[in-house]
């Protein structure tokens, strides 16, 4: 896995472990992709009659259980994802039906490129490595929540759009021109 997924569960497993009463009914590997992540919740969905909530490291595999959960008829629950826009208008359009409410976390599309330039700053002497460049960089990623939910969904992007970036509304609109 890499450093995302690994921290993710890491962190979520450490939460669930200060909760006896949470039982963890499975877990599978859906690569972040609406596909894999439908029909491992249709395989859940089958094997256990009983499901409290589900937590996904990804939005778009989370897009589909709740379409998977949709279809099957059973009521939704508590899921977690990411800032895939897919997730988040199925989380608006069934927000308070059932048990039904989420959470966001985000990997910004931008982390990398951030890298990248400040790689670019020390390969051309503009930043000094140990003086100007810390250890550590911190950037700022947001948690949606349904308070904040209508800050990130873009129902008139499509599924692709990734909410948490820096590109303009100009360049939004050229790269993803809608449905």
């Amino acid at each position: 896995g890499i450093t995302v997924a690994i921290n993710r569960w890491a962190g979520a497993k450490a939460v669930f472990d200060q909760y006896p009463d949470i039982k963890i009914l499975g877990k599978t590997f859906a690569d972040w992709d609406y596909a894999k992540g439908k029909v491992a919740m249709e395989n859940f969905l089958a094997a256990f009659p009983d499901i409290d909530g589900v937590w996904a490291s990804g939005g778009a595999m989370t897009q589909g259980a709740i379409e998977a959960f949709l279809e099957a008829g059973r009521p939704l629950v508590p899921m977690s994802g990411e800032d895939n826009n897919g997730f988040l208008k199925l989380w608006k359009e069934n927000m308070g039906k059932d048990k039904f409410d989420a959470v966001g976390c985000s990997m910004p599309t931008y982390f990398f490129a951030e890298g990248l330039k400040l790689g670019l700053d020390i390969v051309q002497g503009k930043v000094e490595v140990g003086k100007d460049v810390p250890k550590d960089q911190i950037l700022h990623v947001y948690t949606i929540t349904s308070e904040n939910l209508d800050q990130f969904v873009r129902p008139d992007l499509p599924d692709s759009f990734w909410a948490n970036t820096h590109m303009n509304e100009e360049q939004i609109k050229a790269l993803f021109p809608g449905e």
